[in-house]
């Protein structure tokens, strides 16, 4: 079955609005809006320049402790075996032991920190690390209780 006209029509509309090249717009830059009780509490102003892989950049604005923040994170792609493409950034943090930047798919902001880096760098786990072994206690007792009887 096809699709309603009024529904094809916007579609169509929309199609035509949208700009031409992707990689960069001359339009006022996106921006990601974090919700709480539908209030905006934090904003983010992001644009990237895809134009050339080998200078691909990610630009983010944001405010951390009130100190507005305006940086570039470097983007780069790997081609995987599947085909395609893959993006990857390089994170901006330096490393402790002072090795090359590392290529990493996400990027975490935690509560109190003023720029965007990978997990390593802030010792971020994830959940299932933090909760391995919460209840190797309780089996101990249990398998104690159990083994003297």
């Amino acid at each position: 079955m096809g699709e309603a006209p009024e529904a094809a029509r916007r579609r169509q509309e929309a199609l035509r609005r949208r700009p031409r090249s992707r990689t960069r717009s001359s339009l006022r830059p996106p921006r990601l809006c974090a919700r709480r009780r539908d209030r905006p509490f934090a904003t983010i102003g992001y644009e990237a320049d895809l134009t050339d892989e080998g200078d691909a950049w990610l630009r983010l604005r944001y405010q951390a402790d009130g100190e507005p923040l305006d940086y570039k994170i470097r983007l780069v792609t790997t081609i995987p075996n599947y085909g395609g493409r893959r993006w990857w950034f390089i994170c901006p943090l330096s490393r402790d032991d002072g090795g090359p930047p590392r290529r990493v798919a996400k990027l975490y902001l935690p509560p109190g920190e003023r720029y965007f880096g990978r997990r390593e760098a802030y010792e971020l786990t994830y959940t299932s690390c933090q909760e391995s072994g919460k209840y190797d206690r309780l089996f101990a007792s249990i398998r104690e209780q159990f083994g003297r009887r």
